[in-house]
């Protein structure tokens, strides 16, 4: 579930399709399914001009208004959990079940970083927290590599689901 920064367009994740809503004063109005199966997180950039979708172990991004896929990032051994953009929208970070977090160059398409799996895999993350360069094309050497750390757990037997 994503509400656009504008709130007028809604995502939604169901198990065989990804469906746009618009969002009206008394009603939301069904607008667009896309082939999305098993969207398990979805989320719009800062900017509201791209949207990403993780469906089992891939990360699909999304142009808003073409509703076009315009990259696929691949490289999580288990599904995705989370996926959230970096504060500039230049960058896209991905948490899958095994622990493992990757962050993505929106403009190369390049895998930015890794964070292995935890020592003790969580059932599902419940957030992320991103840590971007001040400057938007700062060097990840001059300050230590950009940093995207998993925080929250949710006790075994959870699946997310309501929280």
């Amino acid at each position: 579930l994503a509400l656009h920064p504008s709130g007028a367009t809604l995502l939604v994740g169901f198990t065989a399709r990804l469906r746009l809503f618009n969002v009206l004063h008394n009603e939301l109005q069904p607008y667009r399914d896309l082939s999305v199966s098993k969207a398990r997180s979805v989320q719009y950039s800062h900017g509201g001009h791209f949207f990403a979708v993780a469906s089992s172990i891939t990360v699909s991004l999304f142009d808003s208004v073409t509703l076009q896929e315009i990259a696929n990032f691949q490289g999580h051994a288990a599904p995705v959990r989370l996926v959230t953009f970096g504060s500039n929208d230049l960058s896209l970070y991905s948490a899958g079940l095994d622990g493992a977090v990757f962050g993505w160059d929106l403009s190369t398409g390049d895998r930015l970083e890794e964070v292995g799996a935890l020592s003790s895999p969580a059932p599902c993350a419940q957030g992320l927290v991103v840590q971007v360069p001040a400057a938007p094309f700062e060097s990840m050497a001059g300050r230590g590599g950009r940093k995207a750390s998993e925080v929250g757990r949710m006790g075994s037997g959870g699946d997310g689901a309501g929280k």
